[in-house]
């Protein structure tokens, strides 16, 4: 029989720790397969509920906390989430996840509007990582989707 003594390699775990300014969060962006029968006015007057929605540019406009930009018909789309939205997302007693971009987009635009109840498993919705950079979400709708979603990167301070 094997006597324990505390100092099996199953009793440690390897950790690296280093200052939050050291590290990088980048983006994972959306792209839509379909706006779930909508035309594109009736989901954009459907974004407008809860996102102050500006008009088409040519270029994608530079993101910030609690914006999103939208590519839709080749064409950006700034997308702020309105203050009642936010003050609603802050209230809740998991703020600190409902106030995160993707968890607003996830709840007011993919579940509200498309009836997507699980952004994991549902064929209408791809992710496209952050190094991909803009060109990547303007690849993947000319390839094979309708829409795109880039979202500002979360800030390590939104998690600590």
């Amino acid at each position: 029989m094997h006597t324990l003594t505390g100092m099996e390699d199953y009793n440690f775990f390897m950790t690296c720790i280093y200052p939050s300014e050291m590290s990088k969060i980048k983006e994972y962006n959306r792209v839509l397969k379909s706006l779930n029968n909508l035309t594109k006015q009736e989901f954009l007057n459907k974004m407008s509920k809860a996102f102050e929605v500006s008009e088409p540019m040519d270029n994608a406009p530079i993101s910030k906390k609690h914006q999103i930009s939208l590519l839709l018909d080749n064409r950006w789309y700034r997308c702020e989430v309105k203050s009642s939205v936010l003050a609603k997302c802050m209230a809740s007693p998991t703020a600190e996840i409902d106030s995160l971009d993707v968890q607003i987009l996830n709840d007011y635009v993919f579940r509200d509007i498309l009836g997507i109840d699980d952004v994991r498993y549902d064929d209408r919705i791809d992710f496209v990582a952050g190094n991909r950079g803009m060109n990547g979400l303007l690849n993947r709708c000319a390839d094979d989707s309708v829409a795109a979603f880039a979202l500002h990167p979360i800030e390590l301070s939104d998690w600590i």
